[in-house]
């Protein structure tokens, strides 16, 4: 039954016009996510909201300055009958559309892809689920026996233990796992590539949306086919709404499983990234072990909750603080900004290093109060994993600080006892 959907702020409308497909045959190319951050930031400069752009005295000034035709700003923000149409079209089928201007928009994309962060979400079912948490559970389509039966233990575990299940809605690992949460009474979020629509009617997808258990979610048009440029880049908004993700089976140096566990791993403050090893696992598998991702242990009880997962992945409780709250300019896309870190007086007093190696390595040595993950190491300071990894292997050739593995840690070489 088609859901109420509330009246769309000026603001949102406004994103949809530069930003959305509209209508199958359009005589002007919508605003990449790209050119509607210019037209964001422009706005924030300004002090002034998306629906300051219905004053055509702004549009001038907009076009100049963010280096966008104005003639195809005009067109995209004449299109109001044709908006009004696909709304009326979407709620009648129940989808609900998000704008990075909503309150209700996930504070999780901005903070963690920040200008990656979708202009446009659309929707249907649990609301609430938008906050996100839980594990992302992913894997390749064609994954054998084994790899279903892994993902979909771990998936019901995760149901027992109240742990949502973020996954992509793909065939093969996606599907199983999703199917498996709600099967257990838990709940899932799949984060569609296209046809959001389709996917939304089918039998599978009726009864978790009709008892709120099933969020489905996309960045694309609701109608929209496959494509892999849009596969992947829908990769990094399923890690982004978890806490923690799972590879269950990965082809080495191929498809969008491995690349988007990989481009997580090289994000700053990324996701923990946890892989199942076992004897039959693809070699994609091992590797991303051999990159820092953490084995997944065997499970004990059968039930997964969120203090197992942070201390099985040894790091702090994921932050609750929305910190995007202040973006009542527009909906706007922040810049990163760095992490300030107080450093112990006797450190800054010391006399200057001789090159930054040794001026990290004390900050690096006092950081290691016990043994630490490299990725959450670079996350507590405020640095890129791939730039600590290099400081971190001449540490340990130094003889300064020990590795240790399964799962792969780091200690002070004085602090290593049994382990």
């Amino acid at each position: 039954m088609p859901q109420t959907i509330e009246i769309m702020s000026e603001d949102a409308k406004v994103i949809l016009l530069l930003c959305g497909h509209l209508g199958k045959a359009s005589q002007v190319k919508p605003l990449a996510l790209g050119e509607y951050n210019r037209v964001a930031r422009w706005l924030r400069e300004k002090a002034l909201r998306p629906a300051h752009l219905l004053k055509p005295d702004n549009i001038a000034s907009l076009a100049q300055e963010a280096a966008i035709d104005e003639t195809r700003l005009r067109m995209l923000l004449e299109r109001g009958m044709l908006l009004g149409l696909a709304v009326e079209n979407w709620n009648q089928s129940g989808i609900w559309v998000i704008c990075r201007s909503d309150s209700e928009y996930p504070d999780r994309f901005k903070l963690h892809l920040v200008d990656q962060a979708p202009a446009i979400l659309f929707g249907i079912g649990n609301r609430s689920l938008l906050r996100g948490g839980g594990v992302a559970i992913v894997g390749s389509r064609d994954v054998d026996d084994a790899g279903k039966t892994f993902a979909r233990d771990v998936a019901a575990g995760c149901a027992r233990g109240g742990v949502p299940v973020v996954s992509g809605g793909a065939r093969g690992v996606d599907e199983t796992a999703m199917s498996a949460a709600q099967a257990e009474g838990g709940a899932a979020i799949g984060v569609l590539a296209n046809k959001l629509l389709q996917r939304s009617v089918t039998r599978e997808a009726r009864d978790g949306l009709a008892n709120g258990q099933l969020l489905l979610l996309s960045p694309y048009h609701p109608e929209a086919g496959f494509s892999t440029g849009s596969a992947m880049a829908r990769n990094k908004m399923i890690y982004a709404l978890a806490d923690y993700g799972l590879v269950v089976s990965a082809t080495y140096n191929r498809g969008g499983t491995w690349a988007g566990a990989v481009e997580e791993m090289r994000r700053d403050r990324a996701r923990p990234i946890f892989v199942r090893i076992e004897k039959t696992v693809p070699e994609g598998n091992r590797k991303l072990a051999e990159r820092g991702a953490i084995p997944f242990p065997e499970m004990e009880g059968g039930r997964l909750t969120s203090d197992w997962f942070r201390h099985v992945a040894d790091v702090d409780a994921p932050a609750q603080i929305p910190l995007f709250q202040d973006i009542a300019l527009a909906d706007i896309v922040k810049e990163p900004q760095p992490t300030l870190h107080k450093l112990p007086h006797p450190l800054m007093q010391s006399p200057a290093p001789a090159s930054i190696y040794e001026a990290v390595v004390p900050v690096i040595l006092n950081a290691l109060d016990e043994p630490t993950p490299a990725a959450e190491l670079a996350m507590h300071l405020g640095v890129s994993k791939r730039q600590l990894d290099s400081w971190l292997k001449r540490a340990v050739d130094d003889g300064a600080i020990r590795r240790l593995t399964r799962p792969a840690r780091y200690v002070r070489k004085d602090d290593c006892n049994d382990e």
